[in-house]
């Protein structure tokens, strides 16, 4: 991944770079080096493939009206059945 594909994806999910560094722990200077050409670790892409999925999850039962009237245990049968 490089620097620019890095500040996309932060982009994508709505974070900015001090996001990322209160979400992971790891220093703004490395995550400002990562942004601006630095080898970037390959967990980054991971982590941020997480965060990019969780957040289609939360605005699936945001934007889903009958989703978002199910209480938890109704959701998790229904996607429980879904899966299958």
């Amino acid at each position: 991944m490089t620097g620019d594909e890095f500040k996309e994806r932060l982009a994508g999910i709505g974070w900015k770079q001090a996001d990322f560094t209160r979400a992971t722990g790891i220093s703004k200077v490395s995550v400002s080096n990562w942004a601006n050409g630095h080898p970037i670790p390959e967990w980054v892409d991971s982590y941020l493939h997480l965060a990019e999925t969780l957040r289609a999850v939360i605005r699936a039962f945001r934007d889903d009206p009958r989703l978002a009237a199910l209480d938890l245990a109704e959701r998790e049968i229904f996607e429980a059945a879904k899966g299958r």
